[in-house]
């Protein structure tokens, strides 16, 4: 016997219960429509239907792969396609949690196995970390569940937590305006050097790491940084692009990376002297490598 529950204020609030023919287990499963629902429980009415012969031989290795091949080419849910950075870690996950976990089915993955599994990252990695790696799995296993190998995620109430404390004891320390200034007058020295290699150099990386001190620009950001992104009249820099790990000019991660961001006017003074001396390119980059093309991640 199946019933409809509906929950309020969630995204897919019409909830199906039932009992499994085969195993005796309790399930339950959410959709967003009435109708949906309605038509799911024809489906498990059927005389020895089970929720357990879905893909039942498909293993967790096979399910990353599927949700990896997703990402790399459609993309997520609907979402654009993941980056070449993105796709290396989760390419790295995936072979992680194959390695560990890879030959288990489906069929036999529950709550229970879900958490030894989470248990055994936490043994073997740093929480954060550890957390990266559980979440992709459970993304996977998500995308397994949408994509019907599964019936239920068994991992979605399995979770690795990391405490409002512990996240601000590993927080990155913020110069303070003091250390500001000494950062800038150690460089000021290094660009008025004798030694003339060192003086040459600086002319260069003095521009570069005043932006960097007083915009906290990422890496990516500064190698993508074009001459067209300074506004003069406005005292300051459009942060609108990124050169990415293989030197490939692209968006930035999100929508709210994009961004003004004003400079105090002496650092604009050393960009115009800068500019005079930066060698040219194709993307006519304020900070290139020597010979004009995207400096090496």
């Amino acid at each position: 016997m199946a019933s409809i529950q509906h929950q309020k204020g969630r995204p897919s609030p019409y909830r199906v219960f039932w009992r499994d023919d085969k195993t005796g287990k309790k399930r339950n499963k959410s959709f967003s429509r009435r109708k949906d629902a309605l038509a799911f429980i024809e489906t498990i009415r059927i005389p020895g239907n089970s929720i357990d012969q879905i893909s039942s031989d498909l293993d967790i290795a096979q399910a990353m792969e599927h949700w990896l091949q997703q990402a790399k080419t459609t993309g997520l849910y609907g979402r654009e396609q993941v980056e070449s950075s993105t796709r290396r870690q989760y390419a790295s996950h995936c072979a992680i949690i194959s390695s560990r976990e890879g030959a288990t089915k489906l069929d036999k993955l529950d709550e229970l196995e879900c958490g030894k599994l989470r248990d055994r990252l936490l043994g073997e990695y740093s929480r954060p970390y550890a957390k990266k790696i559980f979440t992709s799995f459970k993304s996977a296993m998500k995308f397994a569940t949408k994509q019907g190998f599964m019936a239920q995620n068994p991992a979605a109430d399995v979770n690795i937590l990391i405490s409002k404390r512990q996240r601000n004891a590993s927080r990155i320390s913020i110069p303070d305006l003091s250390e500001v200034y000494e950062l800038t007058q150690a460089i000021e020295r290094l660009m008025k050097s004798k030694n003339k290699n060192i003086a040459k150099a600086w002319l260069r990386y003095g521009p570069l790491f005043q932006t960097m001190l007083y915009t906290g620009m990422r890496p990516s950001e500064i190698r993508g940084f074009m001459w067209s992104n300074i506004d003069w009249q406005r005292c300051g820099v459009n942060v609108t692009q990124r050169a990415d790990e293989y030197c490939k000019i692209g968006p930035l991660k999100s929508g709210a990376a994009m961004r003004f961001i004003p400079l105090p006017s002496v650092v604009m003074e050393r960009l115009k002297v800068w500019r005079g001396n930066c060698p040219h390119g194709k993307y006519d980059l304020v900070f290139p490598s020597w010979k004009g093309s995207i400096e090496n991640h």
